[in-house]
């Protein structure tokens, strides 16, 4: 057995509970403290030692601070100050040795069996020791000798076998004595509980015996039942809302425990049966088997009179345990399936102690924020975690009006400072979300909204206090019980004095702030040649941060993010502009403001009621989506028409704000098309953003080049134009004497030609100058007049050799020609014209064909 001193379990903080010792110190260069601490109720400061000298209160000082988990040293007179980093738990076993070497500046930490071990510098040149002739005290941390002691800085709990070596003990003698075995040490300790009544002067705390092996335990779990008759529902219900579950024995030991437990609730939990408690267990009707109710899992041990409880008949059957000395005592401790919606108390099973947030106090109030339910007062109460109880209190009209009672929410060492929650119901219990009458705390409130809950990080509290994720917040399903989780879900809250005309504040003075720009062309409209214009359908995204804001509970789906339009912050204006700057229409279809979570949340802030993320407006952007049909102007050049590429420019300008402000830059690419790229007559060849300031504003312009999809005029109109032309060069073969067929064909083609002229025209924008389709046409008709003007040559030659009479032709030195001979003539030079003409016309042609090939390419 280990010697135990027990150190204000119960009650306000006091400074007149410690043990003195009645000893004295000599001077150390080295130093092992080795303890077994168990916290009840923590202070600010939890003092283990503390040796002072009459210059020096803090000659020594060891504690251990459960807010910042931490191990604190001070030794020499301030010159050696460490904090080591330590896991702290409330109300279970910490074991810890830690070694000083004041020579080599050098300590060891060993806590249940983990070492850690550093150095540390000093600004003192001179050797430090731990001076003798002081005055040392467990329990209370003095601030000169026997005196200047602070409620605050002493300890509430349990103290086992503390000892004080004036040498350094080795890792693994410190591993033995936080691990629960014999330490053997070349010396005994110079201080030590050992002789407790002799060495040490006792004021105001119990000693005590403990077994060495229970200092060791580290399974941390245990039962409550309370005491308050529920069915099987709520009775889960309350059990999972205080952090725990219902509780399913799993052996005849654990059984045995839980009926000990019970006894003393028999009277209050019986309902004219001898069961008295509900177990987490639950009948399968389909699977005739008993389910664990929380995993869902047949359960491995039970404790039932006879059949293993089967048949299960009903599917609203549950276990009901007999914790009842009014049976026979076989029946002690026996499962027995019950009704569902019978009522009996819960027996609610923890793995470790939970501690329970209270929510909604303001910074400076004087309550505890954190609390544990404890059985210390013969009755279940929440302890606060350092000064703060709350306990239940029977009906009393002249404090509170209410039936069933009230909880208090006190602070031991202020008696003055009070709360008062009015019980409902008599299984009101103070978790979830409740509105206390509050007298003196300083936040000034008589009345205050406050939640308690079991909630973990990462989760979201709901009135009653059940707790769910906290991606569930907002995320438009109703997922608490009551559907708290979706009410006042406004992702952004306008703060007081913020200007929405004004753009956030340049963080760097000579740095612009940045706004991303990012166009998707959804679709190409209508490209209208004839008024030199183009239709587009748009969806324009800004994004910006404004670090003047913060938003709440944001999901990573944006969709989700969407800011009411009561709440709108600054928003960039645009200009749209066409060729030329000249003015675009623009028919807005829709809008939306959302918010993109980038960060993780800012700490949590338990001022607030509900656990609402907060995020950093400088951290997480804001998007502007706008679904916009837009018109703008294009100067389209045709020359090359039908083979015309065509660049047109779309600019975005920021409008109210010069560039030495805000400027507009490209998110990534800054533009993407999406729609189709085929139109009636062009293709979409690509699109680019380009930077495009006017004036002094800043601007971007969207660069959209469109190919002119010339496979329709070749088909229907070129190549049937050039057929024509064909076979207008075909009359060259057709009998030359046959004039009229001849020349009926070559007429025939160019009126067809001239009519295919007109239609084309007036289906394409009229210009001043030529386009290249003109020029074709222009050519085909021309070609087809040539065709016949040489067809009236070549008959004109033809017919001035047709004669009425023979009349004799006298050249000199020539013989005579008759008129039959100089019809032969003509005929033949006819033939030969006609020839000539089978040739020059496609050479014409072909070097036609070659020029406008060349012209079309340079265009």
């Amino acid at each position: 057995m280990l010697p135990m001193v027990r150190f204000q379990e119960s009650g306000p903080a006091t400074t007149d509970s410690m043990l003195v010792y009645t000893g004295t110190l000599s001077q150390m260069a080295q130093a092992t403290f080795c303890f077994r601490l168990r916290i009840q109720q923590s202070r600010s400061i939890n003092t283990i030692f503390s040796y002072a000298l009459p210059d020096d209160g803090d000659e020594i000082h060891l504690s251990v601070n459960y807010a910042d988990q931490t191990l604190e040293f001070v030794c020499c007179d301030g010159h050696w100050e460490q904090e080591i980093k330590m896991q702290v738990n409330l109300r279970d076993w910490l074991n810890v040795c830690l070694a000083i070497d004041l020579a080599g500046l050098k300590w060891k930490l060993v806590r249940n069996g983990e070492v850690t071990e550093g150095s540390v510098n000093i600004s003192s040149s001179s050797l430090i020791r731990i001076r003798p002739g002081g005055s040392l005290i467990l329990g209370q941390d003095q601030d000169s000798v026997l005196g200047g002691f602070n409620e605050f800085e002493s300890l509430s709990g349990r103290l086992v076998d503390v000892r004080l070596y004036d040498l350094l003990l080795t890792a693994d003698q410190m591993i033995s004595f936080t691990s629960c075995q014999d330490v053997r040490a070349e010396n005994s300790p110079i201080v030590s509980l050992e002789n407790a009544q002799e060495d040490f002067e006792v004021r105001n705390v119990s000693l005590l015996a403990i077994r060495n092996q229970d200092t060791c335990i580290r399974n941390r779990n245990f039962d409550l039942v309370f005491p308050e008759l529920r069915d099987f529902d709520t009775a889960e219900l309350l059990c999972g809302i205080v952090g725990g579950t219902l509780k399913i024995p799993t052996g005849p030991n654990d059984n045995w425990m839980l009926f000990n437990l019970s006894l003393p609730y028999a009277e209050a939990c019986g309902d004219g049966y001898a069961e008295t408690l509900w177990l987490g267990v639950k009948g399968d009707v389909v699977r005739q088997q008993w389910l664990s109710y929380e995993e869902k899992n047949p359960i491995t041990w039970t404790k039932f009179d006879n059949a293993n409880g089967l048949p299960i008949k009903s599917p609203d059957v549950c276990m009901a345990f007999i914790g009842s000395k009014k049976t026979v005592e076989e029946q002690y401790g026996l499962w027995v399936p019950s009704d569902c919606n019978l009522e009996m108390c819960p027996a609610c099973h923890f793995d470790k102690v939970v501690i329970i947030r209270m929510r909604g106090l303001c910074r400076q109030s004087e309550f505890d924020r954190d609390y544990f339910l404890t059985h210390d007062q013969d009755s279940l109460s929440f302890t606060g975690v350092f000064y703060s109880e709350i306990v239940k209190n029977p009906p009393n009209g002249s404090i509170v009006d209410s039936d069933y009672g009230y909880w208090t929410l006190r602070r031991h060492d202020k008696p003055h400072v009070m709360a008062y929650l009015p019980m409902n119901s008599p299984i009101h219990y103070p978790t979830g979300l409740n509105t206390w009458q509050v007298t003196n705390d300083v936040c000034g409130k008589d009345r205050v909204t406050l939640m308690m809950t079991s909630c973990t990080d990462y989760t979201f509290s709901c009135s009653d206090g059940t707790c769910i994720n906290l991606k569930q917040r907002c995320d438009m399903e109703a997922d608490c019980p009551d559907g708290t989780d979706e009410v006042e879900c406004k992702f952004l809250t306008i703060p007081k004095g913020y200007d929405s005309f004004n753009p956030p504040s340049r963080p760097d003075r000579s740095q612009p702030i940045k706004v991303y720009l990012f166009i998707k062309i959804l679709s190409m409209r209508k490209v209208d040649l004839s008024n030199f214009q183009f239709t587009c359908e748009l969806e324009i995204q800004l994004r910006w941060t404004d670090g003047r804001l913060k938003y709440h509970h944001l999901n990573y789906a944006e969709t989700l993010n969407i800011v009411d339009e009561k709440d709108m912050p600054w928003i960039p204006m645009l200009e749209f502009l066409g060729d030329g700057d000249t003015t675009s229409s623009v028919t807005e279809q829709r809008k939306s403001l959302r918010v993109r979570r980038l960060s993780d949340p800012l700490p949590d802030n338990d001022e607030n009621i509900f656990e609402d993320e907060l995020f950093d407006g400088k951290k997480n952007s804001l998007i502007w989506l706008r679904k916009l049909t837009v018109t703008t102007s294009c100067q389209f050049d045709l020359e090359a028409f039908p083979f015309d590429t065509q660049s047109c420019s779309m600019s975005v300008l920021l409008s109210g704000i010069t560039k030495e402000y805000v400027i507009l830059v490209p998110d990534e690419k800054g533009v993407s098309f999406v729609g189709q790229r085929k139109l009636l007559e062009y293709r979409l060849v690509s699109e680019i953003m380009e930077k495009q300031d006017e004036g002094n504003y800043s601007g971007q312009a969207v660069r959209l080049v469109f190919q002119n999809m010339s496979n329709f005029y070749v088909t229907s109109t070129y190549i049937p134009t050039f057929v024509i032309v064909i076979i207008g060069y075909t009359v060259f073969f057709f009998p030359i004497w046959n004039f009229n067929e001849r020349v009926m064909v070559g007429l025939t083609g160019l009126l067809v030609e001239a009519t295919f002229f007109s239609q084309v025209s007036a289906s394409i924008p009229h210009t001043a100058y030529l386009k290249l389709v003109d020029i074709w046409f222009v050519y085909c008709i021309v070609i087809l007049f040539l065709v016949v003007v040489a067809l009236v040559i070549i008959h004109w030659i033809q017919e001035e050799s047709t004669v009425s009479k023979v009349r004799p032709v006298a050249q000199k030195g020539t013989p005579l020609l008759l008129e039959t001979d100089v019809r032969a003539i003509r005929k033949s030079r006819a033939k030969r014209f006609n020839y000539g003409c089978r040739i020059t016309f496609p050479l014409l042609t072909l070097i036609f064909f070659l020029g406008y090939g060349l012209g079309a390419s340079l265009m």
